[in-house]
């Protein structure tokens, strides 16, 4: 296996992870929170998404790449978590509006 090969497999293999975990609390606090507190259950999910990162991170022991690895985890799952924000606030602002129309 060469150099790029490992590489492309750590990447995709320590990162994934994480982006489906972000995605799966993304759409659970999306379906289950109140909007009063949306946007508090968000940063902890986002937290979570943190540690979760530093500890597949840490634990493969390997130091080449790890902060290339660490930003693409922590940067998609921050881009999860703003699109399920997005989308809840919009929701909200029709929710909103949807009686002045009918």
């Amino acid at each position: 296996m060469t150099d790029t090969e490992q590489s492309w497999e750590l990447r995709f293999g320590t990162v994934i992870p994480v982006w489906g975990l972000s995605l799966l609390s993304g759409l659970v606090i999306w379906l289950l929170s109140t909007p009063e507190n949306f946007l508090t259950w968000i940063s902890l999910a986002l937290s979570g998404a943190i540690l979760l990162t530093f500890c597949i991170q840490l634990s493969i022991q390997i130091k080449d790449g790890f902060v290339q690895r660490s930003m693409a985890s922590i940067g998609g799952s921050l881009l999860v978590f703003v699109l399920a924000a997005g989308v809840f606030e919009l929701g909200q602002l029709l929710r909103l509006f949807a009686p002045l129309g009918g």
